[in-house]
């Protein structure tokens, strides 16, 4: 009762780093791990030190933390360095999951459909 899970499960936990700062989470990933919740860190793609910074992804992923990452990181990368990147995070199935950071049919579109478009599934 000491965490809103998504869907108040107590199963996941969707963890979001503050805008722009990096943090380590790997003993928090195992802290929540073993009180029986599985974390998602969002918008993984949003922090070159995850997107372009080597293992530590994988890190996260071998402590059981799963990744989500932004309709928009996908559709409109900040370079091409991370449009390579986040290319080749889906290819090797990095990604678990793609959240649409939409706020608004207006603002801040979701951008789902465009962002399933330039994911091949089917591998």
């Amino acid at each position: 009762g000491e965490l809103l899970s998504v869907g108040d499960a107590q199963r996941y936990l969707l963890i979001e780093f503050p805008h722009q700062l990096f943090l380590d989470i790997r003993t928090l990933v195992t802290e929540l791990l073993e009180r029986g919740v599985r974390p998602i860190l969002a918008h993984a793609d949003r922090y070159p030190e995850l997107l372009l910074g080597g293992d530590k992804v994988h890190e996260l992923i071998s402590a059981g933390c799963l990744i989500q990452a932004s309709t928009k990181g996908i559709t409109d990368p900040a370079n091409r360095a991370s449009g390579r990147a986040i290319r080749d995070w889906i290819r090797r199935g990095v990604v678990h999951m793609v959240g649409s950071d939409g706020h608004s049919p207006t603002r801040r579109r979701p951008l789902m459909a465009a962002a399933a478009a330039q994911i091949d599934c089917r591998g």
